[in-house]
Protein backbone atom coordinates (compact mmCIF):
# COMPACT_ATOMS: atom_id res chain seq x y z
CA UNK A 1 0.00 0.00 0.00
CA UNK A 2 1.45 3.32 -1.04
CA UNK A 3 2.24 5.62 1.87
CA UNK A 4 2.04 2.84 4.46
CA UNK A 5 5.09 1.42 6.21
CA UNK A 6 4.66 -2.35 5.80
CA UNK A 7 7.45 -3.07 8.28
CA UNK A 8 5.46 -1.44 11.02
CA UNK A 9 2.38 -3.48 10.18
CA UNK A 10 4.38 -6.71 10.28
CA UNK A 11 6.29 -5.81 13.43
CA UNK A 12 3.80 -3.95 15.60
CA UNK A 13 0.81 -6.09 14.75
CA UNK A 14 2.76 -9.30 14.16
CA UNK A 15 1.40 -9.46 10.62
CA UNK A 16 -2.23 -9.36 11.73
CA UNK A 17 -3.59 -7.54 8.70
CA UNK A 18 -7.22 -7.89 9.85
CA UNK A 19 -6.39 -6.07 13.08
CA UNK A 20 -4.60 -3.39 11.08
CA UNK A 21 -7.69 -2.87 8.93
CA UNK A 22 -9.82 -2.58 12.09
CA UNK A 23 -7.46 0.01 13.57
CA UNK A 24 -7.47 1.97 10.31
CA UNK A 25 -11.27 1.99 10.30
CA UNK A 26 -11.29 3.28 13.89
CA UNK A 27 -8.74 5.90 12.95
CA UNK A 28 -10.84 7.08 10.01
CA UNK A 29 -13.94 7.39 12.18
CA UNK A 30 -12.12 9.40 14.82
CA UNK A 31 -10.05 11.50 12.42
CA UNK A 32 -12.98 12.59 10.24
CA UNK A 33 -13.83 15.46 12.54
CA UNK A 34 -10.22 16.62 12.95
CA UNK A 35 -10.11 19.15 10.07
CA UNK A 36 -13.25 20.87 11.33
CA UNK A 37 -12.01 20.81 14.93
CA UNK A 38 -8.66 22.30 13.92
CA UNK A 39 -10.32 24.97 11.78
CA UNK A 40 -12.76 25.89 14.56
CA UNK A 41 -9.94 26.10 17.10
CA UNK A 42 -7.86 28.33 14.83
CA UNK A 43 -10.88 30.52 14.03
CA UNK A 44 -11.40 31.05 17.76
CA UNK A 45 -7.70 31.86 18.24
CA UNK A 46 -7.10 28.63 20.19
CA UNK A 47 -3.93 27.40 18.53
CA UNK A 48 -3.18 25.03 21.41
CA UNK A 49 -6.46 23.16 20.90
CA UNK A 50 -5.66 22.91 17.19
CA UNK A 51 -2.19 21.57 17.99
CA UNK A 52 -3.62 19.06 20.47
CA UNK A 53 -6.05 17.68 17.89
CA UNK A 54 -3.35 17.58 15.25
CA UNK A 55 -0.97 15.86 17.65
CA UNK A 56 -3.51 13.11 18.33
CA UNK A 57 -4.23 12.50 14.66
CA UNK A 58 -0.57 12.59 13.73
CA UNK A 59 0.35 10.21 16.55
CA UNK A 60 -2.26 7.70 15.43
CA UNK A 61 -1.05 8.03 11.84
CA UNK A 62 2.52 7.30 12.95
CA UNK A 63 1.34 4.28 14.93
CA UNK A 64 -0.46 2.96 11.86
CA UNK A 65 2.53 3.49 9.60
CA UNK A 66 0.84 6.25 7.58
CA UNK A 67 4.05 8.08 6.76
CA UNK A 68 2.63 10.64 4.34
CA UNK A 69 -0.22 11.63 6.63
CA UNK A 70 2.16 11.91 9.57
CA UNK A 71 4.53 14.08 7.52
CA UNK A 72 1.66 16.31 6.39
CA UNK A 73 0.59 16.64 10.03
CA UNK A 74 4.11 17.71 10.96
CA UNK A 75 4.06 20.42 8.30
CA UNK A 76 0.71 21.75 9.50
CA UNK A 77 1.91 21.65 13.10
CA UNK A 78 4.98 23.68 12.20
CA UNK A 79 2.86 26.18 10.26
CA UNK A 80 0.60 26.70 13.26
CA UNK A 81 3.60 27.13 15.56
CA UNK A 82 5.21 29.60 13.15
CA UNK A 83 1.98 31.54 12.94
CA UNK A 84 1.80 31.70 16.73
CA UNK A 85 5.39 32.90 16.95
CA UNK A 86 4.80 35.72 14.48
CA UNK A 87 1.56 36.87 16.10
Amino acid sequence: MEGIDPTLVRTALQGNFERYVQLCAQFMEQAQAAPEEITAALNSQDAQAALNTLHSVRGAAVSLGMKRLAAAGSHVKEAIRASRASA
